[in-house]
């Protein structure tokens, strides 16, 4: 009588090693791309009398939030309020337009 012995086991594949590698040309993309991106928050920012270089960095870093933020902002109209009276005040006047307080800029 034979002997049975079962079928030998499929081995199973291993995937590649190490995954997906960056190179040097994916990095400079992934750097144009921030730089061109980061660009348009700061440039709505900065027609709003924010800084230029500030908002580049936090919408070159943290995208999503930046349109968010620059979009709530927007809807201000880049106001402020006054301390004394609590009017609403555009964020480039140098004066309160109800009780006349004087903004100070450090």
């Amino acid at each position: 009588m034979p002997h049975w012995s079962p079928a030998p086991a499929k081995r199973k594949k291993r995937p590649p090693e190490g995954g997906a590698k960056l190179t040097t040309i994916d990095i400079i993309w992934i750097f144009v791309l921030l730089v061109i991106v980061g660009i348009l928050p700061a440039a709505v920012a900065r027609g709003m009398g924010r800084s230029l270089l500030k908002w580049w960095i936090y919408s070159a870093l943290l995208f999503p939030v930046a349109v968010a933020h620059i979009a709530y902002l927007r809807l201000t109209e880049g106001s402020r309020y006054c301390p004394y009276c609590h009017a609403r005040v555009r964020y480039t006047a140098k004066n309160c337009t109800k009780c006349g307080y004087e903004f100070i800029e450090f």
